[in-house]
């Protein structure tokens, strides 16, 4: 019973994903890189101003992440706009999404909550996804005592134990979300216009595609809806503006 420093000695272990971690690895991440912003002395004193769909719309193409900007500003045609920072970065070859108007996308939300209100999904539920991981620990367990039987070969139980192990993560992931999706009765009320809050407490995730949008919400239910931006107020006004020409 007496500690010894090991300097060196015998290997120290190193172990990766083998408890159940506080927070999830995506969470971690968008926390560093606030951190790594923060402690960038190029970005002190800059404000990024945070909109009610940020970090959470991804592009169906290509994966990248949807991001804000103004089309036409300084004009009396400027509207918001997210598109995808690949498409911006890299052009169309690159990914030929979609973007979408900020007010048309807060449009297709009030839609998709009020249907998911409407209907009450109720998504995949706890218990199903407990039953899985108890299926994967069970699997674990055996692999283990195969390997520790020599039944199996080593390669042959990392490989198994690696798999299981990433679909008890993923698991337990969205076990803890929907055990995180705390709403009762009075938030299932409809709405007339975009609600933030409604959006944060409901939504997981928002995909776009090409013309099509799907919200995701906590509870594993996928709502889509097809959109359209429609024209511009510059195309809309200089049309106007040519047929009262026509008919003076």
């Amino acid at each position: 019973h007496k500690r010894k420093i090991n300097d060196g000695q015998v290997p120290n272990p190193s172990l990766s994903d083998d408890h159940e971690a506080i927070i999830d690895k995506e969470l971690w991440k968008k926390v560093r890189k606030v951190y790594d912003a923060r402690s960038n002395k190029k970005l002190l004193g800059y404000k990024q101003k945070i909109y009610p769909f940020t970090g959470m719309i991804e592009c169906g193409v290509c994966g990248s992440k949807y991001v804000h900007k103004f089309n036409y500003s300084g004009t009396p045609y400027k509207y918001e706009f997210w598109n995808c920072h690949n498409s911006i970065k890299n052009g169309v070859a690159a990914c030929g999404t979609t973007g979408i108007k900020d007010k048309v996308l807060k449009e297709k939300f009030v839609e998709a909550y009020n249907e998911f209100v409407l209907n009450k999904y109720e998504g995949i539920k706890e218990e199903e996804i407990q039953s899985e991981l108890n299926k994967l620990y069970k699997e674990e367990k055996e692999i283990i005592q195969l390997q520790t039987n020599n039944w199996i070969s080593e390669n042959d139980a990392n490989d198994n134990l690696k798999r299981i192990r990433l679909n008890e993560a993923i698991l337990s992931t969205k076990l803890n979300e929907l055990r995180n999706f705390h709403v009762t009765n009075k938030d299932f009320d409809k709405i007339i216009e975009f609600d933030e809050t409604k959006l944060h407490k409901f939504i997981k995730k928002v995909t776009i595609s090409r013309w099509m949008v799907a919200f995701e919400f906590y509870n594993g239910v996928v709502i889509k809806r097809s959109f359209s931006n429609g024209t511009h107020g510059m195309i809309q006004d200089w049309t106007k503006k040519n047929r009262s020409k026509k008919y003076e």
